[in-house]
């Protein structure tokens, strides 16, 4: 009985809470026409009370997908709302253009939603101002730039070699317990491989420690902090309800506001503690990128508080692991769909690199068709289609249109890279388009543009040329079976593969003397 009335009472609230809103709603909507009807705002579908168009987003579909659908229907700027929320969705290559280049201070902020005012690693969310410049000045210049990477190359040296080492030791310990030289292809979670290298790689850098496999120590702290950065992605994005929606986020049904709570907790928590162990070690006792922030602190600890700290440390972990991870999977399932242009790359890294050495960072320039891979694989599959949310901060005129301020901006670079007005056969994986060593004029910006353009951009692209290159110098790779690897895109912030890449794998006979070294 009790329950029945607790029930009874709750929905007695929604009703009421319902009704109060859509009353107000009315009423500014009423207040406010005179003044909205001189304004000229984008097309777009029809809106329904409280949930504006929330109703459209599909839990099924990828949200970038899902706005495709909307921007063909009405054109390359929609309107919409998000609940109460205003939002522009951009999807063509002139009108981004135009918000990131005319209107690129106008677009400096970025969007304040609940899930967002408590997630970690708060350099990619806050606003455009002086905690922004003090946060991306320390990440460009004193940690991302091209004389403090080539400082630290050597680290990320030993985790390439680390990973090529345990996909090798299979056939190593093979080899040692029986006379057969058995050289025949097995099975590899590609996926589960490739994200454990690249925590450990972004946590050696940073912290001078790693999470799975060899010397290890405090695995079960990193992997919890692994863990939470998977959850932060699953849980981000902008199509949660409970951020437009105030009475979603107090009932917090799906317990998204609770998971978004503990994920943050658990991330700040362990960062904290990797700077405290910095700290009592000695500034300047280890070359990881914390001791780097700590001797900047040790200059001015006014600008360089802890939590600037902190929050730097978190973004580069989410910058660096799940979307390095996702586009090297997206690059090799495209690779093994199209095995010619396979072999095509590893004649040129042996060509260049040959196999007494495994490839380098100063060699990823020197390679050319490696380069033109990367660069189809970004413009194919970016792994965040609909960058990072940004909100305008004034007033603006985008062509024809009026943009009020307070408006979420979305820019959709899914459509704008495979315009089939601009790109020959866009929805086809080739990495020739790009021989020229530029995208001849051509949009492709999967790290976004202008002030607010991601700084870690230079960083991804050299992990990203090694950790590929190194996979195809020296291993053979192939196919479960003779069917094409479903390119379907699954939903989440990084646009995973729909099925986790699975394949099967060898050493190359080329390279088995200088791994058995390893």
């Amino acid at each position: 009985m009790d329950a029945v009335i607790s029930m009874n009472t709750l929905f007695c609230i929604f009703v009421l809470i319902f009704i109060t809103i859509f009353v107000n709603s009315i009423s500014k909507s009423k207040s406010k026409s005179k003044s909205k009807s001189k304004k000229k705002l984008p097309p777009g579908p029809l809106a329904i009370p409280i949930l504006g168009h929330l109703h459209l987003l599909k839990t099924t579909e990828p949200l970038h997908q899902t706005l495709h659908k909307i921007s063909n229907q009405f054109g390359p700027a929609v309107f919409l709302r998000f609940g109460s929320r205003p939002v522009l969705v951009v999807s063509s290559n002139t009108l981004a253009e135009q918000c990131f280049t005319t209107h690129d201070l106008a677009f400096a902020n970025r969007v304040h939603l609940p899930t967002v005012k408590m997630a970690p690693g708060l350099i990619v969310w806050a606003n455009y101002g002086t905690y922004w410049r003090t946060v991306r000045q320390a990440a460009a210049v004193e940690l991302l730039s091209s004389q403090q990477l080539n400082a630290s190359s050597h680290i990320r040296a030993k985790e390439y070699t680390s990973m090529a080492r345990q996909l090798f030791t299979p056939y190593y310990e093979s080899q040692e317990k029986s006379e057969a030289k058995s050289n025949s292809f097995i099975k590899l979670d590609f996926k589960k491989m490739l994200f454990e290298s690249m925590m450990n790689l972004m946590l050696m850098t940073i912290a001078g420690k790693r999470a799975y496999g060899e010397n290890n120590e405090d695995s079960d702290d990193m992997k919890k902090f692994s863990e939470a950065l998977i959850g932060w992605f699953e849980i981000s994005g902008a199509s949660n309800a409970e951020d437009f929606l105030p009475l979603l986020r107090i009932l917090d049904l799906k317990g998204t506001m609770k998971r978004m709570k503990n994920v943050t907790k658990v991330n700040q928590e362990s960062v904290e503690r990797l700077i405290d162990e910095h700290r009592l070690a000695g500034i300047g006792k280890r070359k990881t990128m914390i001791n780097s922030l700590l001797e900047l602190q040790k200059k001015d600890s006014e600008k360089y508080k802890d939590e600037a700290i902190r929050d730097i440390v978190i973004a580069m972990m989410l910058g660096g692991t799940e979307t390095t991870s996702s586009t090297i999977e997206w690059g090799m399932a495209e690779l093994l769909n199209n095995p010619q242009l396979l072999d095509k790359a590893t004649a040129e890294i042996d060509k260049h690199v040959g196999n007494k050495r495994l490839i380098q960072e100063s060699d990823v320039n020197n390679l050319p068709f490696l380069n033109c891979i990367m660069s189809e694989i970004l413009r194919l599959h970016p792994v965040v289609p609909l960058l990072a949310p940004h909100e305008s901060r004034e007033d603006i005129k985008l062509g024809d249109y009026d943009i009020e301020k307070g408006t979420m901006l979305i820019v959709n670079i899914y459509p704008i890279q495979r315009d089939p007005e601009i790109w020959e056969e866009p929805n086809k994986f080739n990495p020739n388009r790009f021989e020229n060593g530029n995208s001849n004029g051509k949009l492709v910006i999967p790290f976004g543009m202008g002030r607010r353009r991601c700084p870690g951009e230079t960083f991804a692209m050299r992990i990203l040329g090694v950790v590929l290159g190194t996979l195809i110098q020296c291993f053979e790779w192939k196919r479960l079976g003779d069917e094409l690897i479903d390119l379907t895109e699954g939903c989440g912030l990084t646009t995973p593969l729909a099925t986790p890449l699975e394949v099967m794998y060898r050493p190359r006979l080329a390279m088995k003397e200088l791994l058995s070294e390893f």
